[in-house]
């Protein structure tokens, strides 16, 4: 490794502390407004310093201040949360207490078939990362 390397590689250590440091004391939202958004946030700390926990309780927040809810298509459309041959499932409006996921099937998955709730802290890992992250570019 070159000095260069080893130099950058000591400044990214560096701010990495800090910003772990500015959530734990402000938040996660205080740091990603300090960086200029989650993404930039994330790239930093990586995936593991913000909990499920903290994920959900800001999620929750944000659709309480929102009228109890808000339809993902008023951010660019449903995030998929499952499919097998016959049904298609999406994630398609955020409750006060759950994501309500629609379901789709019959052919090329055109019917409306219903639709069920899962908790946030239920919903996988990549859900309720893709929700959080449209929650924090709304929020920032």
């Amino acid at each position: 490794m070159n000095i260069k390397q080893t130099i950058k590689r000591v400044l990214n250590e560096g701010i990495k502390d800090k910003m772990i440091e500015l959530i734990d004391d402000s938040g996660v939202v205080t740091a990603a407004r300090f960086v200029g958004g989650y993404k930039e946030l994330k790239e930093i700390v990586g995936d593991d310093e913000i909990s499920r926990g903290v994920k959900v309780q800001i999620i929750m927040k944000y659709i309480r201040d929102n009228d109890d809810g808000v339809s993902l298509f008023e951010f660019g459309g449903p995030i998929p949360y499952r499919e097998d041959d016959s049904e298609y499932h999406q994630i398609e409006y955020l409750g006060p207490s759950r994501a309500i996921i629609n379901v789709y099937s019959g052919y090329d998955n055109g019917i409306d078939a219903g639709e069920y709730g899962v908790s946030y802290e239920g919903l996988p890992d990549k859900s309720l990362e893709d929700i959080f992250e449209i929650i924090m570019e709304e929020i920032i």
